[in-house]
C-alpha cells in the first residue's frame, strides 16, 4: 500500500514502502525510518530542510545529531511515533526543530537535547509518557521558552 501524499517537503519517509538501505528520500524512493531521513538531512547540510512522515507506526525516537537549523519533521496522515515504554522521543540538538501532526506515544522521556533552541511542537498528541518525563535539558544559555507546543 503506497502512502498518498498530501505535503510537500526535501526528503520522504514511508514505514508502509520506504526502504533505508535503497531509499534516496525522494517522493517516488521514500526511506523507511525518520532516522535515515534525519541522517539524509544532515548530509544535505543546508538549514530548513523539510521531512514528509506517511502514514503509519514508526518505532523509534527522533534524535538530531548536528542537524542543520529549521528541520521540519511534519506527519502526512496518522503517524505514530512509538518508544515502547524507553528512551526520549526528542534527543540531541535539535535547535529550531518544528515537529507537526504526530502522535507521541511511549517514551520514558519526552525530552532528552541539549539546545537553547529548541522544538516547537504543532498539532501533536502525547500519551504513555510521564509528565515530569523531561530527563535532561541543557545547554550553556539555556532557555526553557524556547521549547514551545502548539494545539498539543
Amino acid at each position: 500500500m503506497a502512502n498518498h501524499w498530501r505535503e510537500t517537503g526535501d526528503f520522504y519517509v514511508s514505514s508502509l514502502d520506504g526502504n533505508d538501505t535503497s531509499g534516496d528520500g525522494s517522493i517516488e524512493n521514500p526511506v523507511k525510518t525518520i532516522s535515515k531521513a534525519v541522517l539524509l538531512v544532515n548530509a544535505a547540510g543546508t538549514n530548513s530542510q523539510t521531512i514528509v512522515v506517511g502514514t503509519g507506526l514508526y518505532t523509534e525516537g527522533l534524535t538530531a545529531v548536528s542537524s542543520p537549523l529549521y528541520t521540519t519533521i511534519v506527519g502526512d496522515g496518522v503517524v505514530i511515533l512509538n518508544g515502547g515504554g524507553a528512551g526520549s522521543a526528542l534527543s540531541g540538538y535539535p535547535s529550531e526543530w518544528h515537529i507537526k501532526n504526530i502522535h507521541v506515544v511511549s517514551f520514558a522521556n519526552l525530552l532528552n537535547v541539549s539546545t537553547n533552541s529548541g522544538p516547537q511542537w504543532f498539532n501533536c498528541t502525547f500519551k504513555g509518557i510521564p509528565t515530569t518525563s523531561i530527563s535532561s535539558v541543557t545547554s550553556s544559555s539555556y532557555i526553557g521558552r524556547r521549547h514551545v507546543w502548539h494545539n498539543c
